[in-house]
């Protein structure tokens, strides 16, 4: 037996250095292609990701070392437990997963992990349906950057959030057991871990997390650069397909300006983002490579994600008929330019304000629940 993984193991290694001589190879033939390829990544990166991403992970990391995920799960605990049976903390992964982009909900489940607020298998169901794509990617880069409509990408964004909440639902199954108790929250005083502390501490694993996110999309954008060119001449479904299985932004952009039928490319797009891509799951592994968690329930949420993204926006475009006009016509630049650096700041608040809201609103439902609580237990006392 010990044999026979030694095999496999030996066979998996030289199946990726065989990769990484040929893509070594591919860099110095094409060192224009690379480099270019290079160049418009780092642009999306500076203009999309950081913008959009970076102050998400900031605010999950703060909330929970602050203790805010403890402290509201038990009043959200009557909410996520029949729906999902995750803990009321995992509220504020789903929340930071729909609101930002695909890494965030994972680094909020990892955290909410690493502190015992959840255990092993709770974690894993959030990780199948807490790591999603947010409205600036959707809304903004795919609805009115790619498409030029908003009425896309709203559609797009209704789809793919309730496949998301509809895996998480399928998810409650997995490895529940009414007997599993609840892991004892790491207690941690004020003097180890201030405010001051749990500020610097968030933002320096905000700045270790989007480094490693910015550095998979380089990676992965120049590497289906290389190894794609002169594979897929024509454009088509295959190779959009193909584009988006690697990375999500680059298989969206090749989707939106293909000569198939409407429908065709935006359930196109909603499969792509659904499964996020091999780019965003290597995110995922970095982020929680450091805690024991599986990616195994993570990998089989987003196939199914996929699959029930299509299904909703398949019934989505029956109600709501889409005008064919919104598809471009004089946008023949294959290239994706983002929008200006005031737009995306612009947009960047909305959807911090759109979180803070939220946030707020569950603060002060958890307050209103204390309250009923405190005058449940004197009531009880006389």
């Amino acid at each position: 037996m010990k044999h026979q993984y030694f095999c496999v193991y030996k066979l998996k290694k030289l199946l990726i250095l065989s990769i990484a001589f040929l893509f070594a190879a591919l860099l110095v033939a094409n060192p224009e292609l690379s480099v270019e390829a290079c160049k418009n990544a780092l642009f999306v990166c500076a203009n999309t990701i950081i913008p959009s991403m970076f102050p998400f992970f900031v605010c999950s990391g703060l909330l929970i070392s602050l203790g805010f995920a403890k402290y509201i799960s038990k009043y959200l605990n009557p909410v996520m437990q029949p729906l999902f049976h995750v803990p009321g903390s995992g509220a504020l992964a789903l929340i930071t997963g729909v609101l930002s982009g695909y890494p965030v909900g994972a680094s909020a489940v990892a955290d909410l992990r690493s502190r015992n607020l959840c255990t092993k298998e709770e974690g894993e169901r959030m990780l199948a349906f807490c790591t999603n794509s947010g409205p600036l990617f959707i809304l903004g880069a795919v609805g009115v950057g790619m498409f030029h409509s908003q009425k896309i990408g709203i559609l797009l964004y209704i789809s793919h959030v309730l496949a998301a909440l509809l895996t998480g639902f399928l998810f409650r199954f997995y490895r529940h057991s009414k007997t599993t108790e609840q892991p004892a929250a790491k207690q941690i005083s004020l003097a180890s871990e201030s405010i001051s502390s749990c500020i610097c501490g968030s933002i320096k694993n905000a700045v270790v997390n989007i480094l490693s996110v910015c550095g998979f999309v380089v990676a992965f954008s120049v590497f289906i650069r290389v190894m794609t060119n002169g594979i897929f001449q024509d454009a088509s479904l295959l190779s959009a397909g193909v584009g988006g299985f690697f990375e999500v932004t680059r298989g969206c952009l090749d989707a939106s300006s293909l000569s198939a039928s409407l429908s065709q490319r935006l359930l196109l797009c909603a499969a792509m983002m659904g499964f996020a891509g091999m780019c965003v799951h290597f995110q995922v592994i970095g982020i929680i490579s450091k805690t024991d968690l599986s990616l195994r329930p993570y990998i089989l949420g987003k196939i199914m994600c996929a699959a029930l993204s299509v299904l909703i926006l398949l019934l989505l475009l029956r109600f709501v008929p889409i005008d064919m006009q919104v598809f471009l016509q004089y946008y023949t630049d294959a290239r994706f330019v983002p929008a200006s650096i005031g737009q995306i700041v612009k947009l960047t608040l909305f959807y911090l304000g759109i979180a803070g809201i939220s946030i707020l609103i569950l603060y002060f439902v958890t307050w209103i629940a204390s309250k009923f609580d405190k005058s449940d237990e004197s009531a009880n006392k006389q």
